[in-house]
């Protein structure tokens, strides 16, 4: 039963610092600083189409202010352009190359690109600048983790905790990465931490059901903590996922297929759960559903249960 752990990136926002000035009514819009803060009180506010036009005009008063690159990056972030906020996080460290935000957040977006080694080596340089950012080291622990390097995750995850004993990210984190070890019960006490310092965290539910239902095997366990991350996170499509793969374990398959639909809904590019909801209909007798979801999930780039069908001529 192949579970999905979920991992955190943490983008942080940079507030330009100039005595006396800040974000008011009676700043000069021709002041790159000015106008900078006030994009920035509007992505505070998640304003993030209106904040990029106050970071536009601040780098067109000031073509070589890094912070106003660094903070339309997150912008860009925010609203789902990843090339651009690339682009903008690598024009402030060319501008800045003690920016440790800025190598922070490019080394998020080279990390769900799957490019690990180079969000390490970003990562690496932002501790460098400022080794007592916690964030930092959470990201690189993240990192280290899909590059199956879970001892150096650990280390990473210890030293954000002794920066901040309460960062509940740090525990799932580190939990995470006790998975990869198969310390089951160390990952378990850490997701525990994790709940109690953030009882809404839908991560630490859903990673610690993950863990009831593929190391402990206690299915019931392992349904109340995923279905109370989805209470926190309605958008949570891998927990859907997941707690079908749950139901179709203990043989609820209805069930199963109402949780697989649910994540396809909230993703439609999820190639997994179109496989599993394929193989539902051919349970049943379905044989057009079973094949035009296994095409699916076999466009979407996961072909095993798709080229078995075509093999043995349930599919054409």
């Amino acid at each position: 039963m192949a579970l999905f752990y979920q991992i955190m990136f943490k983008i942080l926002l940079v507030a330009a610092i100039l005595a006396g000035c800040a974000a008011t009514e009676g700043i000069k819009d021709t002041d790159p600083v000015s106008v900078l803060n006030q994009g920035i009180a509007y992505a505070e506010k998640d304003q993030h189409d209106r904040s990029m036009a106050y970071f536009n005009k601040a780098i067109e008063l000031n073509p070589n202010y890094a912070e106003a690159y660094l903070n339309r990056g997150i912008a860009y972030k925010r609203l789902g352009q990843d090339d651009q906020a690339m682009a903008d996080y690598t024009k402030a460290i060319e501008l800045n190359p003690n920016l440790a935000m800025a190598y922070n957040n490019r080394a998020v977006v080279f990390g769900q690109k799957g490019q690990h080694d180079q969000a390490i080596a970003d990562l690496t340089k932002a501790i460098e600048l400022d080794p007592d950012m916690p964030e930092f080291y959470n990201n690189r622990a993240i990192a280290f983790r899909k590059r199956d390097q879970a001892d150096k995750a650990i280390e990473d995850c210890n030293k954000a905790l002794e920066l901040n004993p309460r960062s509940a990210e740090a525990y799932i984190n580190r939990g995470n990465a006790y998975v990869t070890k198969n310390h089951y019960d160390k990952a378990i006490s850490d997701f525990n931490k994790a709940i109690e310092l953030d009882p809404m965290s839908a991560d630490a539910y859903f990673n610690r059901g993950v863990i009831y239902a593929s190391g402990k095997r206690d299915y019931d366990l392992a349904i109340s903590d995923i279905s109370k991350a989805i209470e926190r996170n309605p958008r949570l499509f891998k927990a859907y996922y997941s707690r079908g793969l749950i139901y179709d374990a203990k043989g609820n398959y209805q069930r199963a297929v109402i949780d697989y639909n649910r994540a396809i809904e909230i993703n439609p590019k999820f190639a997994n759960a179109y496989a599993k909801r394929g193989v539902f209909y051919g349970r049943i007798g379905l044989t057009r559903k079973f094949c035009l979801d296994l095409k699916k999930a076999c466009d979407l780039g996961s072909c095993k249960y798709y080229d078995i069908a075509k093999n043995t001529g349930a599919c054409q």
